[in-house]
């Protein structure tokens, strides 16, 4: 086997380490748990205080109800990650024909880690008279 040599090599070396380690002042380890420890809590407050005003949300309404022959309008959806605008990034997808009575959806998606799999969906919903459109 290739890594047979690199193996005892590891064992080796991570047996050095743990001697050195037991050497080491009790004082000087707590030292070292107390700044890890510390590095973690600010990370984690960092993080926090980046993605505060995260969202991604729809302009406008979530469900519009028009009458046939009324005009719509696409309102988009905004997305917001670690303080960053992403708006231009989202997807639309879906069409509404307001010549033709029926219920649309119109689907919002952003490429990003964050929103990965999240989706907005706005319901049209076009109607013979009566509409708020």
């Amino acid at each position: 086997m290739a890594f047979t040599g690199e193996g005892k090599q590891l064992r080796k070396t991570a047996k050095q380490v743990k001697k050195h380690i037991k050497k080491l002042p009790k004082v000087l380890l707590a030292a070292v748990v107390v700044c890890l420890a510390a590095g973690i809590c600010m990370g984690a407050g960092v993080c926090a205080y980046l993605s505060r005003e995260d969202g991604f949300y729809l302009n406008g309404e979530k469900e519009i109800t028009l009458s046939v022959g009324a005009n719509y309008t696409e309102q988009g959806a905004t997305a917001v990650s670690l303080s960053n605008d992403l708006s231009s990034l989202v997807t639309v997808d879906g069409e509404v024909d307001t010549s033709v009575p029926g219920v649309y959806y119109i689907v919002y998606r952003v490429p990003c880690y964050k929103y990965k799999d999240y989706r907005l969906v706005r319901k049209i919903t076009v109607q013979e008279g009566g509409g708020n459109g």
